[in-house]
């Protein structure tokens, strides 16, 4: 959605829940490989070891049922992310609705400028 609607090029994407932290760029961006080479900040290496630490931290606070239920949902996540994505090309996908247009041409949401 935010990269084909409202034309944002996205590098780091991570979702934060209760029990952890996942890099969930795969879901939001249409080309993987480029947003990686996008990535600079960190490399994958420690892009993946952060998040690794963040989890470990937050596993450790678990108690067993509950460390062994985020563990297999880790597990699934990281499975998920294994999978090709087939973006929908059906789906018409809007530039960014909400806020000003000043606002969203000035944050590059408007869908005319990659």
């Amino acid at each position: 959605m935010y990269e084909k609607g409202w034309g944002k090029k996205l590098n780091y994407v991570a979702a934060f829940g209760q029990y952890g932290v996942s890099d969930v760029a795969r879901r939001y961006t249409e080309n993987y490989e480029e947003t990686l080479g996008r990535r600079t900040f960190f490399d994958e290496e420690q892009f993946a070891a952060l998040i690794a630490s963040a989890n470990i931290e937050k596993l450790n606070r678990l108690s067993g049922k509950d460390r062994d239920w985020e563990l297999r949902r880790q597990e699934r996540e990281r499975f998920e992310h294994l999978k090709e994505r087939n973006p929908s090309t059906k789906e018409k996908l809007l530039p960014r609705q909400s806020g000003a247009a000043d606002w969203i041409l000035e944050r590059g949401e408007d869908g005319l400028h990659p």
